[in-house]
């Protein structure tokens, strides 16, 4: 497309095509300059399967895509681990972001303090082929039992290169530096964050909020940590884009 950029980043062990029947139409129709990529490690991406190579790395890609690309800023919009990286490019490098969108996201979230043995546990897990339970349960509210998968069968696992990517990429989440409220507000970047009523990750959105009154907030009822980009995150995304679009002009 054309006129104003906009990035997305997707979430943990997802693709961008999760997001090619819902966000980028709709923003292309808008008349927004499209990008999105599978971040590493996921996707069609290469699969690097040490920690080291994911956390900075994540951000520095993102930087990299711009720079190639000759966009010297974007809107950004991210989803849950996707989040996370917009988080910290705006901490670092605010002037690249026009506006950010954080979905299923917020500072001091659960994932960001799951103890070194839990995070061990569920990438352990993962590189199995088995549900990360510690990690599901940080996208429910406590007390609710975590979203398990159906059972598949073995041959419709990932591969174990993905599994191994991926497991690498939740070690080096759980030991990288996360952005700070303090981090994000200094940015002075137009937010809004978008969390389901029925996300884990709720309670650390409505947190943020309260310490960083310009950051607009949408909650969608009855969504969840899995349900929310079909339930309502499109329109709230696109509303509040189209939104800033008109101020920056």
């Amino acid at each position: 497309g054309s006129g104003q950029p906009f990035l997305h980043l997707h979430g943990f062990t997802r693709s961008l095509k999760d997001w090619e029947a819902g966000l980028i139409p709709q923003l292309l129709a808008d008349g927004f300059r499209v990008i999105a990529y599978d971040s590493r490690g996921h996707g069609a991406s290469g699969k690097p399967d040490a920690p080291e190579q994911y956390g900075q790395e994540d951000v520095n890609d993102a930087i990299r895509l711009l720079d190639h690309l000759g966009i010297d800023n974007a809107h950004i919009v991210g989803y849950s681990r996707g989040a996370s990286i917009a988080s910290r490019i705006v901490a670092q490098r605010p002037r690249r972001a026009r506006s950010v969108v954080f979905g299923g996201w917020g500072t001091d979230n659960p994932v960001q303090k799951l103890d070194p043995s839990e995070c061990e546990s569920a990438a352990a897990a993962l590189e199995r082929g088995e549900p990360p339970i510690a990690f599901l349960r940080t996208l429910v509210p406590p007390g609710t039992p975590p979203p398990l998968p159906a059972s598949s069968p073995a041959g419709a696992l990932p591969p174990v290169e993905a599994r191994r990517s991926f497991a690498a990429a939740l070690r080096s989440d759980c030991h990288t530096r996360h952005a700070t409220i303090e981090d994000l507000d200094a940015a002075h970047v137009p937010a809004l964050a978008i969390a389901g009523a029925l996300d884990g990750m709720l309670p650390a959105v409505k947190s943020m909020a309260v310490r960083m009154p310009s950051l607009k907030v949408v909650v969608l009822p009855n969504a969840n940590h899995l349900t929310a980009p079909i339930t309502g995150f499109v329109e709230a995304a696109a509303a509040f884009l189209r939104e800033q679009r008109a101020r920056k002009k």
